[in-house]
């Protein structure tokens, strides 16, 4: 969506040596929905293309089937994503993200994934073409296969966005805490509920779990996102 004396510069830093992009690059100019991305105007097959964006809503609703969210890399604090979320920037962590693990090496290795699934594809067994939007749907809905997710003390404007994340990521998920949930994900939870995750050995975590799971494609370490279970 950027300009395309915009685009032009940033492909100098990404690439000045013209080894990779060349002139395959599509700017605002070539859009033909003001303020809107689709893939009407990208060479090649959607079945054969991967999005890699941080914001799901500047794109068509059909085209949002190929895209891979990755996590908007928020440099000042001024720039945090939400008000219950406890990710700090750059700046509050003087640090920048781990070269090996951190959100770009962790898309990468989904990158790689997807596209040897797409070259190993058996059609004449499965009858299906290669596509990407089926390999990416199929990958995600791994992620937390066998988890029940009992949702409480998440503010009700996060609680149906989040639930859709938990089920696309392939949890099972309730408002009930009982003994078959897996996780009790909350911002906050009473003392009751924390006493009943401790008795009972369920991973009581801060919603910040499901977001790295949702942004890594990978099933977070509950030890690091667990939130107090004693008052």
């Amino acid at each position: 969506m950027g300009t395309r004396d915009y685009a032009a510069e940033v492909v100098k830093i990404l690439d000045p040596e013209n080894k990779y992009f060349t002139s395959k690059v599509i700017s605002r100019e070539d859009c033909t929905q003001s303020g809107v991305k689709a893939l009407d105007i990208v060479p090649g097959s959607k079945a054969c293309t991967i999005i890699l964006d941080d914001t799901l809503s500047v794109w068509t609703q059909e085209d949002r089937e190929n895209i891979i969210e990755i996590w908007k890399y928020n440099f000042f604090a001024s720039s945090s994503p939400d008000s219950y979320s406890r990710c700090k920037t750059i700046t509050q962590k003087r640090t920048d993200e781990r070269e090996a693990d951190g959100t770009l090496a962790s898309i990468l290795s989904v990158l790689k994934d997807a596209y040897w699934e797409f070259l190993l594809m058996d059609d004449k067994q499965s009858g299906l073409q290669p596509d990407f939007r089926r390999i990416l749907k199929e990958m995600r809905n791994e992620i937390l296969r066998g988890c029940l997710v009992a949702f409480t003390g998440v503010p009700r404007c996060g609680l149906i966005p989040l639930w859709q994340v938990a089920e696309q990521l392939g949890a099972k998920c309730s408002t009930v805490v009982d003994s078959s949930a897996t996780h009790v994900l909350a911002v906050h939870c009473s003392p009751s509920v924390a006493e009943w995750a401790l008795e009972n050995g369920k991973f009581l975590v801060h919603v910040n779990w499901l977001e790295y799971a949702r942004f890594l494609w990978r099933r977070p370490r509950e030890e690091e996102y667990l939130l107090p279970t004693r008052y």
